[in-house]
């Protein structure tokens, strides 16, 4: 706080209720007007009301009470839709996690090491997210089976961000994504597909969006039995369309080569994919930057939402890619033109708001070609 005159004062009082009589916080000495004063209050019981009231105490002993203000301590601790993996987490490995995982936009949060593949199933809570923890690599080892994501519901979405899986010695596919209608994204992966495997395989399921990954095998993405799916930015050796099969691709390195069968679509748009670049993880009310990339000359757009979808128009030519970020109250930002260099910089912040612990929040750029009137939507991110 801070002081606009000091006449008379013996002392500051601050004061703090939890529901029932004020106590004593503690006494400042003030130290001439306009000074500004601070106490930090620590060891708060979480998810209960602090009310603070402020007094002075003149000198002849009158209490006169300036102002009071509340807040409500959230805990220290990892947010209950977390379930931490490792050698100091509640599961040993992911697959107990995932099984274990019910809430929506449950986060399954692991430490640095290598731990079995595993499957991910139809009874998977909705905004499903596996992530490492920051301590060290993520690798999954598909010795056994390959990375699984079968039969996941229409109206609920898978996220891997950030691991290491397969190896070329491996005798299965790295990642197998099938009979899927719910929404499955594989962000910033390293994928290895096994001795004659694909790296990722997508069979029968429609909502696959595929990021920022660098991925090989034999061949390193192969679609069958109508899957669709996007690739956006990162690298890829191979890859093979069989069937009824639609894949569309923007920014991607590797000079894959392709097989497509009779009935199959192969899309490659030419020029910059736009993406998101961001931590995954902050406090709250912390500051940090967002950088978005993308054509110079071209208006970037951003959403801000909870929650992912799968918003396709694939004969729409003034339309390109998929919108992943869930529109429905969404927050739009406009930016204006992107610069000559490719990219804007966004400085802001997560407001101190419990209800925010634990939750994703999804970025989206999308760009829009001022000559054409084509948008482009471009890569998600989340921090959470």
């Amino acid at each position: 706080w801070t002081s606009f005159d000091e006449v008379d004062i013996d002392m500051f009082i601050l004061e703090l209720s939890t529901g029932g009589p004020y106590t004593s916080v503690t006494e400042v000495a003030p130290t001439g007007a306009g000074d500004s004063y601070a106490y930090l209050d620590t060891g708060l019981t979480p998810n209960v009301l602090h009310t603070y009231r402020l007094s002075e105490r003149l000198t002849h002993g009158a209490v006169n009470i300036l102002v009071s203000a509340t807040a409500t301590p959230y805990p220290a601790g990892l947010p209950p839709n977390f379930l931490s993996v490792g050698p100091s987490g509640t599961y040993a490995d992911i697959q107990s996690a995932v099984s274990a995982a019910t809430g929506v936009h449950s986060v399954v949060y692991v430490a640095g090491g290598t731990y079995d593949a595993f499957t991910i199933g139809s009874g998977a809570p909705a905004g499903l997210r596996i992530l490492p923890d920051g301590s060290g690599a993520v690798v999954i080892d598909t010795t056994s089976q390959a990375l699984e994501i079968v039969g996941l519901p229409n109206g609920k979405s898978v996220e891997l961000s950030d691991l290491e899986i397969g190896s070329g010695g491996s005798p299965n596919d790295g990642v197998l994504v099938q009979n899927c209608l719910g929404v499955v994204v594989l962000d910033e992966l390293v994928v290895h597909g096994g001795v004659g495997m694909a790296g990722i395989r997508v069979e029968a399921s429609t909502r696959t969006a595929i990021q920022r990954s660098a991925v090989d095998g034999a061949p390193g993405l192969r679609l069958e039995a109508g899957a669709q799916a996007i690739i956006g930015r990162g690298s890829l050796d191979e890859l093979e369309l069989a069937g009824p099969s639609f894949l569309r691709t923007c920014d991607v390195g590797g000079a894959p080569g392709s097989t497509v069968e009779p009935g199959s679509t192969l899309t490659q748009l030419a020029g910059i994919m736009p993406d998101v670049d961001m931590p995954e993880f902050m406090p709250l009310q912390d500051p940090f930057t967002v950088t978005f990339s993308g054509t110079p000359g071209q208006s970037l757009f951003v959403f801000a939402t909870v929650g992912l979808v799968y918003l396709d128009a694939p004969g729409n030519p003034k339309l390109e890619m998929v919108g992943l970020a869930n529109l429905t109250g969404s927050l739009l930002i406009v930016l204006g033109a992107i610069p000559g260099g490719g990219t804007v910089p966004l400085n802001t912040f997560l407001p101190p708001d419990g209800v925010l612990l634990g939750v994703p929040i999804v970025i989206q750029p999308i760009t829009r070609n001022t000559a054409t009137n084509i948008y482009r939507w471009g890569n998600v991110a989340n921090i959470i």
